[in-house]
């Protein structure tokens, strides 16, 4: 794969110009670059934003959706913490008191 002469930085950066209104011409003349190049950007780098940390830019969809995403793993995690302290609980349950009723969906023609 060619390596891109333009940084994922400049990418977003031209992607957000195009959103913000200025004419895929301008902006592709602007960055040297063909307006189907332009689209290509578009369709991968809509949305995302270019964020600072120190000295590091990094491409990403912002601290916001970052967020809203970190919320919902801390919650699925939790959920699923539950879920297996609560099948647990029950198998020790049915262990310590042992399974002495049978269901009629257990009991068999033989019994």
């Amino acid at each position: 794969m060619r390596k891109s002469i333009h940084s994922e930085s400049e990418m977003v950066k031209a992607v957000k110009e195009l959103e913000s209104g200025v004419s895929a011409e301008v902006v592709a003349r602007e960055y040297g670059i063909s307006k189907a190049t332009l689209y290509q950007w578009k369709s991968k780098y809509s949305g995302m934003d270019v964020i600072q940390d120190g000295k590091t830019l990094t491409v990403g969809y912002g601290i916001d959706r970052q967020r809203v995403v970190q919320t919902l793993v801390d919650g699925n995690t939790r959920c699923t913490k539950r879920y297996f302290t609560l099948l647990y609980e029950t198998v020790t349950e049915i262990h310590a008191f042992g399974a002495t009723r049978r269901t009629s969906a257990m009991k068999t023609d033989n019994d």
